[in-house]
């Protein structure tokens, strides 16, 4: 919580005093989300304590969670949702899958190269589960994601800017590997895009670029 306060008070001086109350705002919520709900998906995790080898790391970035709010103003704008399939890929603690899980999914899934990050997941689904009744099946894969092969049922991929742009051609190129096995429509959640390049070049088109405004979050949406 410390670390978070002093993040918050560098902010305030870099951005201003309303962006940094937002942010404050929605710190604090995250806070609350995991007390709840007796879990952990608010700890960031540096690449560098990823129990993965070096390799690995050289194209990974650090575990940090999409806030809580944001992924309910984004999944509302998305509605209906009931009965499709979300896949987090770099999926950390599964705080996306569990904010998913509100909205009618039926199956969220998150791929995770990390076995830490994958028991911790795990570990939150089980104590969310006894706190709230939902239908959505919940899975965790611990495998590279540039080596994961989609389902042909998978229809909603998120990205959290979770790995280097070499990674994510891989998992480009897959998701078309598995279009073409089941042609369907598809879409591609990515926040803080810093590697579009791999989209670009393989046909996906932005469906529309959502920003929650009030709260500072920015998602682009991709489809093909």
């Amino acid at each position: 919580m410390i670390n978070s306060l002093k993040r918050v008070f560098k902010k305030i001086k870099s951005e201003g005093l309303f962006s940094s109350t937002v942010d404050f705002y929605t710190l604090i919520y995250d806070k609350f989300y995991d007390k709840k709900y007796t879990i952990d998906t608010c700890t960031w995790v540096c690449k560098e304590d990823l129990d993965v080898d070096a390799s690995a790391k050289e194209h990974a970035s650090m575990y940090q969670a999409t806030k809580v709010l944001h992924l309910r103003k984004l999944f509302t704008k998305l509605k209906p949702l009931t009965g499709k399939t979300i896949i987090d890929m770099g999926s950390g603690k599964a705080r996306v899958l569990l904010v998913a899980s509100e909205f009618g999914f039926k199956k969220a899934k998150g791929v995770e190269f990390s076995s830490n990050l994958c028991d911790i997941s795990n570990r939150n689904i089980k104590m969310y589960n006894e706190h709230i009744k939902t239908n959505t099946v919940f899975e965790i894969i611990n495998e590279d994601a540039g080596k994961y092969e989609f389902n042909d049922d998978e229809d909603i991929f998120y990205l959290y800017n979770p790995f280097h742009e070499v990674i994510l051609s891989k998992v480009i190129e897959n998701i078309k590997s598995s279009l073409h096995r089941n042609p369907r429509n598809i879409l591609i959640i990515y926040k803080n895009a810093n590697s579009k390049r791999p989209l670009i070049e393989n046909n996906f088109q932005i469906k529309s670029t959502e920003f929650v405004q009030d709260l500072g979050g920015n998602f682009i949406l991709y489809t093909i």
